[in-house]
């Protein structure tokens, strides 16, 4: 039900004057901070100017400082009461007063350094002021008159200062002063704007849901009085009937007395045509109802039935009515909870069986407690729930394919991938074989395309992850600044490489969010990448400082290139999404910032993009704070862990360490083979095509190291290795494991299992030798 005009428009007000009141207990509770500073800072210019000033002057003016902001604080003893508009607007017109009384006071200290004063203390002094403009958009913002109050006595006597006693130089620092006070006015227009629309939308949404509880309340006590008229139609028309009952055995002896009665007549006859109105009209309404109602005295055999019922269970009234109920509802009590609804089945005359619904009402006749009940069909119900779980079971069969799929295709992909990438490294890094310079680019151009190949399927993968929840956010505190060096380190070379600037302002803010530091990471770097990749050449990317907003941080990145019109915004973030302008400069699916946005979502974060074609791009994200500042882990040598004395002198190894190397594919073999030769000639490598030739050739000679591959014919690797560890003679070989099963639970399934190492297809050469180096170190050490 619509509240009336007058009553809008009252609730209205009211929120208005509930913003004003938040606004000035915003800068009520600011105050003290606020003034703090401003001594504190003030005391500085005093220190300043001791030696260049007269003391009593000093003195005074800071006397004189102190008093305003005595005065300030002193209206932090008043309320702002929403229910009191003229207290309210009397306080906020102190407030302004108060913080133009603070600004002309503070604003009055160039003149005390107009003469005696060196020029770098005035420096200092106009900076001072400068600080002061800033930190009180802070705490005075959020009311544009009181920062205006205060900013404008603050600033304007720095800028008479330059312009009366300076030259030219003064006078340029004049208008730098003036854009600087501009610059400050409007940014406290728009904190101040933003504040009170928040706080408007709180007030809106509190009186939103009063107004909602309202309604409920009123629309359940209809309800109720609903029911209760239902409740009293019903007994008078078992009443109604009692009594036609009683009429009718009365007839009889009535017609012995018509002589002396017949004066009675009329008056009885009125009564009975109205009785025969009433029920006249409660058996139209029984029996135009679509549900079935059923009468049931206390031992719950039907009284009555209405068309309804004789349809559903198939049988007329006259061979339903005397029968119990339970005849065609089994499961049916009268003892069953008045008004509960029961689902149960109903049997029909000709044996069918069919879903019901069932509620039952007790009534009082004569002393005696009988019931109604209402029956529904629930055929149809049940049969599209039926199809909705059919339908959903389908849908988890096709993810399960889709997921299988996936996992075998990264199998398939790798695996090819893994020669390809390993012989084009192998030709690049052979110092023996030098190439050709023609050569070389061609070898590079290689591998170029088949990083970015295998790039292309970790980006599909991980999308059809994410979107089949088989991605896990694994929450914990971080160091935003550390996260945005690692970061940076990554990203340098690219930015290098097109000639970009890349300009970090996150140094001087230590904040602690609440993240998966991997999954925020991969955000950062694809954002990182793009604004680099899609800017123009000279152009700029910067790392804006975060931003601080209740319970979350705020970090935007801002590149100068080519920007986005209105329509691409709208689709940016779908994946698979590239637009024809660029498609053939900047390689890539399209699906990274739909991962992007994926990942956030699961953190508890969002993504937002600000852009304008031809100009540039402003991307933010969102991300929960750290519920505590939680000292950072120290950092421990993981599995990938190279021991850096035996990375980088492989002579330090023991000479002609055996590595057992099982794997059926011919070219991952001469792969490994090769690189062994070229890179690591103390080695000697023994190899088997299957599982069986493995454990007997390192029964018969144990090896140093064993590098086992996953998915061999017969005895796979996991086989293998349990049948290694049986073994006294090879429990103790270090084992690691290569595979194009690459997917997040194939690598935790197969550390779990006991592998040193698991390295994934397309094999990395570097990370290959660094693993090497690593384990045959330790198996020589114990």
């Amino acid at each position: 039900m619509p509240n009336p005009p007058d009553t809008d428009s009252r609730q209205a007000a009211g929120i208005e004057n509930r913003v004003r009141a938040e606004q000035v207990r915003f800068v009520l509770r600011n105050l003290p901070l606020g003034t703090a500073v401003t001594a504190l800072v003030m005391a500085t210019v005093v220190l300043l100017l001791w030696e260049t000033t007269p003391t009593w002057q000093l003195l005074g003016w800071y006397g004189l400082v102190l008093l305003t902001q005595l005065f300030r604080l002193a209206l932090l003893t008043r309320d702002s009461d929403p229910e009191d508009p003229d207290g309210l607007q009397q306080l906020r017109l102190a407030l302004i007063v108060g913080a133009g009384m603070s600004g002309a006071a503070c604003g009055s200290a160039p003149f005390l350094a107009a003469t005696g004063a060196e020029i770098s203390d005035q420096v200092i002094i106009f900076g001072l002021l400068g600080s002061v403009a800033a930190g009180s958009l802070g705490t005075l913002g959020a009311l544009r008159p009181v920062y205006s109050a205060h900013l404008i006595p603050l600033v304007g006597p720095v800028v008479l200062w330059l312009t009366w006693f300076g030259g030219v130089e003064s006078g340029m620092l004049a208008v730098v002063a003036t854009v600087f006070t501009v610059a400050l006015l409007s940014s406290a227009r728009g904190y101040s704007l933003k504040l009170e629309e928040a706080y408007r939308l709180q007030y809106q949404n509190a009186a939103l849901n009063q107004h909602l509880l309202s309604a409920n309340a009123e629309a359940q006590a209809k309800s109720d009085r609903l029911h209760q008229e239902m409740a009293k139609r019903q007994h008078a028309e078992r009443a109604i009937a009692a009594y036609a009952e009683k009429l009718r055995r009365s007839n009889h002896t009535l017609q012995s007395e018509i002589e002396e009665r017949r004066q009675h007549e009329n008056q009885v006859t009125r009564q009975a045509l109205s009785l025969l109105d009433n029920q006249m009209r409660l058996r139209a309404v029984l029996d135009n109802t679509f549900d079935a109602i059923v009468t049931l005295d206390k031992s719950g055999k039907i009284h009555t039935v209405n068309p309804a019922a004789e349809r559903l269970f198939g049988i007329g009234a006259e061979a339903l009515e005397g029968r119990a109920l339970q005849d065609f509802v089994p499961g049916f009590s009268p003892e069953t909870e008045q008004g509960s609804r029961q689902d149960l089945e109903g049997i029909t005359g000709a044996g069918d069986r069919f879903p019901i619904s069932l509620a039952r009402a007790a009534m009082r006749l004569k002393d005696e407690t009988h019931y109604v009940c209402v029956i529904r069909d629930e055929t149809d119900a049940h049969t599209a729930r039926r199809a909705l779980i059919e339908g959903k079971e389908a849908a988890e069969a096709a993810n399960r394919a889709k997921s299988e799929f996936l996992s075998r295709m990264s199998h398939e992909l790798r695996t090819p991938m893994n020669a390809i990438l390993g012989f084009a490294q192998l030709l690049q890094a052979d110092p023996d074989n030098p190439l050709a310079e023609d050569q070389a680019e061609s070898v590079d151009q290689i591998l170029k395309a088949g990083w970015h190949l295998l790039e292309l399927i970790n980006e599909v993968l991980d999308l059809a992850k994410i979107e089949a929840g088989k991605i896990e956010a694994l929450l914990e505190d971080v160091s935003l600044s550390d996260l945005i060096a690692e970061c940076r380190n990554l990203i340098g070379p690219l930015a290098e490489q097109r000639g970009v600037t890349l300009q970090d302002e996150t140094l001087d803010h230590p904040v602690r969010l609440h993240a998966d530091p991997t999954r925020l990471k991969q955000v950062i770097l694809n954002l990182l990448s793009n604004a680099i990749k899609y800017n123009r050449p000279e152009g700029s990317v910067i790392i804006e400082a975060p931003r601080l907003a209740g319970k979350t941080c705020r970090l935007t990145i801002t590149d100068t290139g080519i920007g986005l019109t209105p329509g691409e915004i709208d689709t940016i973030f779908q994946p698979f999404t590239r637009f024809s302008h660029n498609r053939d400069e900047v390689e890539g699916t399209g699906i990274g910032l739909a991962i992007t946005q994926k990942l956030l979502r699961l953190m508890g974060g969002n993504i937002g993009v600000e852009s304008q074609s031809g100009v540039g791009s402003s991307f933010w994200i969102e991300i929960p704070l750290a519920r505590e500042q939680a000292a950072a882990p120290s950092a421990a040598k993981g599995p990938g862990s190279t021991d850096p004395a035996v990375a980088e002198n492989p002579a330090a190894r023991p000479a002609r360490q055996t590595l057992l190397y099982v794997e059926d594919n011919p070219a991952n073999l001469s792969l490994v083979e090769n690189l062994i030769r070229r890179r690591r000639p103390g080695i000697k490598l023994i190899s088997a095509h299957n599982g069986e030739l493995g454990l007997s050739l390192a029964q018969a000679q144990p090896p140093d190291l064993i590098m086992l591959d996953i998915g061999l014919p017969g005895m796979n690797g996991y086989e293998l290795l349990e049948r290694l560890r049986d073994q006294p003679r090879t429990r103790g070989i270090p084992v690691f494991a290569v595979s194009a099963n690459a997917m997040p639970q194939d690598i935790e399934k197969g550390l779990a299992a006991g592998f040193e190492r698991y390295l994934t297809k397309p094999l990395n050469m570097n990370e290959l030798l660094g693993t090497l180096d690593a384990l045959l170190g330790n198996s020589a050490a114990a």
